[in-house]
């Protein structure tokens, strides 16, 4: 059991992730200089890097957490601030469920696993919510839940052919402190 364990960590190592010159293409045009960013964190970062983090995963880490003057101009301010946009989506005026399905094979203590992603243990994500906001443009009847809400899982079931159902549902926001 312990050579398959090796095995399946040995190709979770060898899987090859785009450097992050390539990742940061599309975001040249929003944000200023990060190409220039990235290249001098990964200058600095090199003779510093910990043994279990890549060095294009140290640096996006040290690019997203970088502080700037004005703070308008930190990478992490700009990103947030793109995906703001979501509030303007329509909201679903009423209570709704909104389901969310996964196939689980994370894990395996065993390399006999199916790497085109059949199989496996399906969850079913069944969520009552209020604030989920309608995706316009889809051809299904799709919607998205906001970040900042709060949600419960209230329960779930396991079937017997490997389908489980988690129920979820939003609970009010806690009162400021």
């Amino acid at each position: 059991m312990l050579s398959h364990m090796l095995t399946y960590h040995q190709r979770e190592r060898e899987k090859v992730y785009n450097p992050m010159e390539q990742t940061i293409e599309q975001l040249v045009q929003l944000i200023d200089d990060i190409d220039t960013n990235v290249y001098i964190i990964k200058q600095e970062l090199s003779a510093d890097n910990p043994k279990d983090l890549a060095l294009d995963e140290l640096a996006a880490n040290h690019l997203y957490t970088l502080e700037e003057s004005p703070h308008t101009k930190c990478v992490s301010y700009r990103l947030n601030h793109a995906i703001r946009p979501l509030n303007k989506l329509p909201s679903i005026e009423r209570h709704c469920t909104v389901y969310r399905g996964v196939r689980v094979r994370s894990c395996d203590l065993s390399d006999e696993y199916n790497e085109d992603g059949t199989g496996g243990v399906r969850i079913v994500f069944k969520i009552d919510c209020y604030s989920s906001k309608r995706i316009p443009w889809s051809d299904d009847d799709e919607a998205v839940l906001m970040p900042g809400f709060y949600f419960q899982v209230v329960g779930k079931l396991r079937s017997s052919d490997d389908l489980n159902t988690v129920y979820i549902r939003e609970k009010h926001h806690p009162p400021l402190k």
